[in-house]
């Protein structure tokens, strides 16, 4: 068992081997410009063409001529002098892969120029994100969407840049330890990750003020987010609001909490203490009843609470009291 073991370790090391070699033996110097690159790779990548908006696979350039955005869709492959386009900012590639790698299930990030300011990947066969992630200081928007990662390399947290994260309909088992340092971060979206079951790691993080979560497994709410004001928990094992007290309480602007969809049974009376709070929405839990704490929020323009456990009675009873303390919110229940 122990020598098939070593064997395949030195297979993976080889096929490692044969990929960074393919990458280090490009001679970008060949081509003499970024326009010239453009037109040696096997499919057509028109720049900057007239109709760019009705393409999927085109390049845009400076004045100087130097390729600054490529998106790349539906190609058989793409081939390694991709890597050759050192100005690069904006990459977007989507139902493809690389021609040279013979490591399809991992994405060699770090051949791409540390230029890199926005990069999108959709529909893309690899599971893991090579921990070289961390020499992008630029990067400021990170998105995958249909691409089966299991992981994310620890070192995403050394992105001083990124304001804008998205993994979604993807395979995530969990955040990488210490997620909350990434302290740019602004935007979250974990969307269609059916094995996620904790996102502890994004507690405390100082800057985080938009976070989107459906389709997961999670079982309770992020904590001191004091920047948050837009909150969307929906489809989840979620079955209490605890800590909600805990979520934007250093920022005035208007707040949106949508926890639609859950397995939520009670609303504890600390959420009156969020501040500035406008839209509530509550439907398709598992609520029968609302704290007292609730009516007296007067910042509250809109609440749902369709399709839980109230009685008849109940709902009567919980329309005619927040139609006495605020009677210009909007009830659907």
């Amino acid at each position: 068992m122990h020598s098939i073991y070593y064997i395949f370790l030195l297979i993976i090391s080889s096929i490692n081997v044969v990929f960074l070699k393919n990458i280090q033996e490009i001679n970008c110097n060949q081509y003499g410009s970024d326009y010239n690159t453009t037109l040696a790779f096997p499919f057509h990548l028109p720049v900057k063409p007239a109709l760019y908006k009705s393409l999927k696979t085109y390049a845009k350039s400076t004045n100087n001529q130097y390729i600054y955005e490529i998106r790349i869709a539906n190609q058989n492959c793409i081939p390694s002098i991709i890597f050759c386009f050192k100005h690069l900012k904006n990459l977007y590639l989507q139902n493809t892969t690389f021609c040279d790698s013979k490591q399809p299930f991992t994405f060699h990030i770090e051949y791409l120029p540390s230029s890199l300011v926005h990069l999108q990947i959709v529909d893309m066969n690899f599971k893991h994100l090579s921990k070289e992630i961390n020499k992008f200081k630029h990067l400021k928007t990170l998105e995958f969407s249909h691409v089966p990662l299991t992981t994310l390399p620890i070192t995403i947290t050394d992105l001083s840049s990124l304001f804008l994260l998205s993994v979604s309909n993807s395979s995530l088992q969990s955040l990488p330890k210490h997620f909350h340092n990434i302290r740019s971060l602004t935007e979250l979206t974990l969307h269609d990750n059916r094995y996620l079951r904790s996102i502890e790691s994004i507690d405390r993080n100082p800057s985080l003020e938009l976070l989107h979560i459906k389709n997961c497994p999670i079982n309770r709410l992020p904590l001191y987010l004091p920047k948050l004001y837009h909150l969307d928990i929906s489809r989840t094992n979620l079955t209490n609001l605890s800590g909600i007290e805990t979520l934007g309480q250093e920022t005035t602007k208007s707040k949106t909490f949508q926890l639609d969809e859950n397995l939520i049974r009670s609303i504890p009376p600390s959420i009156g203490l969020i501040t500035n709070l406008s839209r509530l929405q509550l439907r398709s839990n598992q609520l029968d009843d609302i704290p007292e704490a609730l009516y007296d929020i007067k910042t509250l323009k809109y609440i749902n609470l369709k399709k839980n456990k109230f009685s008849s009675t109940n709902k009567e009873t919980i329309k005619n009291e927040f139609k006495t303390a605020n009677p210009k919110l909007k009830v659907d229940i």
